[in-house]
């Protein structure tokens, strides 16, 4: 860009010397040239000319309707309304001469000619005073209107009391009127500021549409100062030429080079959209206000499970993402209020049947010449899992305070008592009562128990890990789960795959085994199968429980894991908060999954 602006620049240098050669020789051939053309031809060539300005005067004020929507400039608007003046006065000027239709006498009709220059140079003056900034003018089409009916207006006053004003045309050619030479000054001086003003703005934000104007200021100087130097029947001529060469820099510089900016920036920003959109690791969808989709990310895809044809041309309804019409209400909301949502929790379904939970925004956003939503779901579902596991966890640590500060004392008048229950059992005069003690040593056994899995994991004690094979645990653990645990005519297979050793507390992972194990066999009806597969997928080995029982219910799978929380009669459930505390001492995941026809229990060892 700025070799570009530098190439500019040395154009508009050489383009300005071209612009004053002519000019400083224009006195030596002003005469030779006028000899060329008879009257008739030079006022020809006049009005073309003419005509050829007010043309861009209107080209201006057209392009400025049909940008300044899209801009909000403060440039576009302005230079707008002051060239449709401009050209309002200058076609009154042109429509004056001798033989066309209002034909005014010459000094009238200068005078349009007049009030267009020191509208177009105040104007311009003026406008550069303050930099380019945004503005929005609501409503517009009213605006317009009301502009152009003051423009015309004041155009037909102007015309009707023009031929009172003082006289402008010189009496002599070569001997200008006062009024004359004070308005050529008055312009002259306005275009010196104008041309200070871009200069010393053009130091401190260089671009194309700066050099153009600079170019457009310095030619209308050059051929205002033709006026004020010279004086001869040419003057309307040159002059004209540095006019239409000036208005064309104008609108080369706030026209051809703002649309390009707004189509060059637009194509920009759009591409960086559609970077984002598509790269975005949250889930995002653009609808229309009637429910239709567009555009999904690649995100989107994923987390739903379906394709982006799948997807395309579909609806909120159609497209069914097991949400219960949530994301459809919140979407009729926005249409209803025309408002944006933030981090409105919403749950939907995958094509794999998967439950989520997601943060849903959206925004009315401009896509084309449409109005869409754009809608945005942050998945959180690990996010409440993580809250979960933190709950419980939090619930895991005051059992381990209880347990700390009352297993103790619980557990020594525990002993006591059955020691004496023992000793009434040997006593021959109770006999009779030798049942019931067996039943209340049971139970205090079954007490202690407890107390025992209170202290189990009160402890917080530093795991001692060493490199281990999985497999090895398990091969060392069949001939105790076939013996130990009463089967009922259940199976425990093995499929142990090729895995890698990893750190491992062995005692720990081996009470885990144990628990799932037991915890499957409970659950598996008599003829079941338990299976204990052991696998490994990427830099995870995966250690796997499964058995054939029935389905676990969402409402307790959501609670495996709390102490206290079974399902048996005769559970305590501790067992599963123990593995849970295990695994996370090992920095693993438990991850349970149950179906129709299975349930599953995988923990995930990263190494």
């Amino acid at each position: 860009m700025s070799s570009c602006i530098a190439k500019h620049e040395r154009n508009s240098v050489l383009l300005i010397v071209i612009a004053l050669i002519i000019f400083l020789l224009y006195d030596f051939y002003s005469k030779t040239f006028i000899s060329f053309f008879s009257s008739d031809s030079l006022l020809l060539i006049h009005i073309l000319l003419e005509f050829l300005s007010i043309a861009i005067c209107f080209v201006i004020t057209i392009l400025g309707c049909v940008i300044y929507p899209l801009t909000k400039s403060r440039y576009i608007f302005m230079f707008s309304v002051l060239f449709f003046y401009v050209g309002i006065f200058d076609g009154f000027h042109t429509l004056s001469f001798s033989g066309m239709p209002f034909d005014l006498n010459p000094d009238a009709a200068t005078w349009f000619w007049t009030i267009a220059r020191i509208v177009e140079a105040t104007g311009i003056t003026l406008i550069f005073t303050k930099p380019d900034k945004a503005i929005n003018i609501q409503p517009l089409k009213p605006v317009a209107i009301f502009l152009i009916v003051i423009g015309i207006v004041v155009s037909v006053s102007w015309y009707r009391s023009v031929v009172f004003l003082p006289t402008v045309l010189p009496a002599s050619p070569n001997l200008p009127t006062e009024c004359r030479s004070n308005v050529e000054y008055i312009i002259s001086l306005l275009r010196t500021i104008t041309l200070v003003i871009v200069v010393y703005r053009y130091r401190f934000a260089k671009s194309l549409a700066g050099i153009y104007i600079i170019q457009g200021v310095i030619l209308a100087l050059i051929g205002e100062l033709i006026y004020v130097i010279y004086n001869n029947d040419s003057d309307p001529i040159i002059y004209h030429i540095y006019k239409v060469a000036g208005y064309f820099y104008f609108l080369k510089g706030i026209y051809f080079t703002t649309i390009r900016d707004y189509f060059n920036n637009r194509k920009s920003a759009e591409e960086r959209f559609t970077i984002l959109f598509h790269t975005n690791p949250c889930m995002m969808a653009i609808v229309t206000l009637a429910g239709k989709y567009v555009d999904v990310n690649k995100a989107f895809q994923e987390n739903t499970g379906m394709s982006r044809d799948d997807i395309i041309n579909g609806t909120i309804s159609s497209v069914n993402l097991g949400d219960g019409g949530s994301i459809a209400v919140k979407l009729r909301q926005i249409m209803r209020d025309h408002r944006q949502i933030r981090n409105e929790e919403i749950h939907y379904v995958t094509n794999s049947h998967e439950r989520k939970t997601a943060y849903m925004s959206a925004d009315i956003i401009d896509f084309g010449i449409n109005k869409c939503a754009l809608i945005t779901l942050t998945d959180i579902t690990e996010r409440r899992c993580l809250e979960r596991e933190w709950l419980r966890l939090e619930r895991l640590n005051l059992i381990g305070q209880m347990a700390a500060s009352i297993g103790h004392e619980i557990r020594n008048p525990l002993t006591t008592v059955r020691g004496y229950l023992q000793l009434f059992q040997r006593r021959k005069d109770s006999i009779t009562m030798t049942d019931a003690a067996a039943v209340m040593i049971e139970e205090l056994d079954r007490a202690n128990t407890i107390i025992t899995e209170f202290l189990t994991m009160a402890k917080n004690k530093r795991s001692e890990f060493s490199k281990a094979n999985i497999n090895e645990i398990i091969t060392g653990l069949l001939p105790l789960l076939s013996t130990n645990f009463d089967q009922k005519g259940r199976t425990i297979q093995t499929e142990l795959g090729v895995i890698a050793e990893i750190p491992l507390d062995t005692r720990e992972i081996r009470q885990v085994i144990l628990n799932l194990v037991k915890n499957a066999i409970e659950a598996t009806d008599c003829g079941g199968t338990i299976t204990i597969r052991t696998s490994q997928v990427n830099q995870e080995v995966i250690l796997t429980v499964e058995n054939d029982g029935k389905k676990i219910p969402p409402e307790v799978l959501d609670k495996l894991g709390t102490p206290f929380f079974t399902t048996k009669d005769t559970g305590m459930g501790m067992g599963l908060a123990i593995c849970y505390s295990i695994v996370a001492r090992h920095k693993a995941k438990l991850i349970v999954e149950s179906t129709d026809t299975a349930t599953k229990f995988d923990i995930r060892f990263d190494y």
